[in-house]
Parts: structure tokens; sequence; C-alpha cells
């Protein structure tokens, strides 16, 4: 590691000289401007303004034939959630009206993506979303406000056997993963590009908040997939052969779970650690709730068992992934140098 002295100069400013391997590598000289951002850690991240020197739009070209056409969605994804900003899709002939309808079908599944460019061998795509239009804390609360309203409408479902509704839901599931996909990226922008999620208004953020939005994402990600999966068992049970009081012992003990994630992303936002705690004494109290409801089922509804204990694990998994995002928070929180609790602790010895 290379120490540098601070120096003042003019009676009010201080400086500091960079590093000259730097300045030689990045072809810079006397005069050039660099851009210097305060980053939240209070680290100093310094950018070359000269465009020159800037760095260019990351590009990805994936070579497709017609054996590889199964991989091609997945592969296209990849390069999304990597942060790359043009990705070319290349045959050695021609492109398959197969290998059109995945590019295509692509574009439907993630933000911001357009083709711009397609030929009779090559179909280029074009990132053409500002991510500062949607930055981590807005796309998170959209996710949960998402799975919310998910969850409000499988209780629905599952009261009145709505068939409808569950596939309203599942469907629904798939904004859920655009959103998860948007964070991701996000997170690998920052990491190849520092200053790439920088706002005109210069709001910053650090690593370790991208880090944690994106852990906070992929649970909430998942909270989706339960939901979806309680109401594609929604679609398989027959209404005249599952008591009602089941359904309501179910729906009521989906609502008291629910609210556990409800008051830990009450909370995401406030890093209040006494709050958080409060989400594990919420679930773990209905532990024995669980119970009871899994030897109901056992007992009650043996011929269609598998799907009623298949919806109930699916609704005590939420309460689980509500522990997960609270000790995320918490850790995260911790790692601040002064947070809300510390803050109390020192005012009060003062």
């Amino acid at each position: 590691m290379d120490i540098r002295k601070i120096q003042k100069t003019g009676g009010s400013s201080f400086v500091v000289t960079l590093p000259k391997k730097w300045i030689n590598a990045l072809g810079l000289k006397k005069n050039d401007g660099v851009f210097v951002h305060v980053q939240p850690d209070s680290s100093l991240l310094i950018l070359p303004q000269n465009k020159k020197n800037q760095l260019e739009k990351l590009k990805k070209t994936l070579f497709v034939s017609e054996e590889t056409t199964s991989y091609l969605e997945r592969e296209l994804i990849g390069a999304y959630v990597m942060g790359y900003e043009i990705i070319e899709v290349q045959a050695s002939r021609f492109i398959t009206q197969d290998i059109r309808k995945v590019v295509r079908d692509f574009t439907t599944k993630v933000m911001g993506f357009e083709i711009v460019d397609e030929s009779v061998d090559k179909i280029t795509l074009k990132d053409i979303m500002n991510p500062t239009e949607l930055p981590f804390d807005r796309a998170i609360k959209r996710m949960f406000n998402i799975v919310k309203s998910m969850h409000k409408n499988m209780l629905f479902a599952l009261e009145n056997f709505n068939k409808d509704m569950a596939l309203n839901v599942i469907s629904m599931d798939f904004e859920v993963n655009k959103l998860y996909w948007v964070v991701f990226r996000h997170l690998n922008a920052l990491l190849k590009n520092p200053a790439a999620l920088i706002t005109p208004a210069e709001e910053k953020i650090s690593y370790k908040s991208a880090l944690n939005y994106f852990l906070v994402s992929r649970i909430l990600e998942r909270i989706g997939d339960h939901v979806g999966r309680v109401c594609k068992a929604i679609l398989d049970l027959p209404k005249e052969k599952i008591p009602t009081e089941t359904i309501q012992e179910l729906r009521s003990l989906s609502k008291k779970n629910f609210s556990t994630l409800e008051e830990c992303m009450g909370t995401l936002f406030t890093k209040d650690i006494m709050l958080l705690n409060k989400v594990f004494v919420s679930v773990d109290k209905l532990k024995p709730d669980f119970q009871e409801m899994r030897n109901i089922i056992q007992s009650r509804e043996a011929v269609y068992g598998l799907q009623l204990g298949e919806m109930l694990e699916s609704i005590r998994r939420i309460g689980e992934y509500a522990k997960d995002i609270a000790e995320y928070m918490i850790n995260y929180i911790i790692d601040q140098e002064l947070y809300p609790n510390q803050k109390g602790a020192n005012k009060n010895k003062n």
C-alpha cells in the first residue's frame, strides 16, 4: 500500500499527490481534470474527466446455433444481470425464427433492453434504461409491494377457490423476478464501474449497501416463488372436498406469518435493531401453530394432505425468510460506525 502525506497550500487548501503509474496508465497530463466523489464509507473515488479514458459501454457477444438455442435465454439473462449494456446474438450463417423468438421473449422478461439492430446473422440489443431511474431502494420497495399484493390475492383465491385469481398471482411472480434481476444487474454494474450508479444529485451508494439490498431482493424473490406455489396448489384442490374450517385455518395462519415480513420490511430503512429483533420472536411464536396445523392436515385430509402440506410449508417459509432479512439488516447496521442504539448509549453515557 502506498501512503502519501496530506499537504496544505494557500492557507485553506489541502492536496495529496497522485501515483505516477496511475497517471501514466490513463494517459493523463498536466491540467487534465478528474472527478472526485466522496463515498458513503468516507473513501474517495477519483475518475478521469476526459472522454478518451471513460469506461466504454460493456458489450457481450453470444454465439448461437440451432443446437444451443435452448441455452440462449439463460445466457441472455446472465449477460443482463452481469451488467452488460450491449448484447449481440451472433450466428455463423443465419438467425433462425426460434432464435429470434427467444430474443424477443427475453426483452419482455427484463427491464430496459430493446432490439436496436437486426440482420440475417446478428441481433443487437441495447440497454435504454437509466439505472438511476430505478435505484436499489426503490426497486426493493416495489418488489415488496408486489409480493404484498400477491399474498393478498392469494388469500382471496384460497378462501374463494378462485382459480383465475390464483393464475393471476402466479403471473405476478414474473414481475418480482424482473425487479430481482434489475437489483442483481445494478450490483454487478457497481462492481465493474464504481461511478455507474452516481446520480446527477450525487446520491452515492456503498458496496456494502448494494450487497445488502441484493440479499434482501433475493429473499423477496424466493418469497414470491412460495406465494406462487400456494396458488399452484390451489389449482389442484377440489373445492367441494376441502372443509371450510381447514381453509380458514390456513388463511389465518398465513396472515399472521406474513405480518412478520411486513414488520421486518417496515424497519428496513429505519435501522432499528430492537424492532428487527422482534421479528425473530414473532416468527418463533407461530411454530406451535404450524405444528398443530400440520397435525390437522395429516388427520383430516388424508387424500389431499400432500397438496395442503406443501401449501403449509410454503406459508411457513415466508416467516423464516423474514428472519433472514432481519438478520441481514442487523448485521449491516452493526457494521455501521454509529447506529441508532449505539448513539443512544453514547448520549446516556455523556
